[in-house]
């Protein structure tokens, strides 16, 4: 998480990171808008790859394939 806030500061993105903690209150609004997202079949479990930098211990881009 650390890695994560320090990066986001780099590149300029302003947030407070209470959504990257396990405590953050959870608003009834955002449940109900996934809920309804998960009924119209827009969300689904699947396996794809995460890619990953070793030296940074960050996650990558998703590189575009031809």
């Amino acid at each position: 998480m650390n890695i994560q806030r320090d990066e986001f500061k780099r590149m300029g993105i302003l947030g407070d990171g209470t959504t990257l903690s396990h405590d953050a209150p959870v608003r009834e609004g955002h449940c109900e808008t996934f809920k309804d997202l998960e009924n119209k079949g827009y969300v689904y479990r699947g396996k794809k790859p995460v890619y990953w930098c070793t030296t940074d211990e960050t996650a990558l881009a998703k590189p575009k394939w031809k």
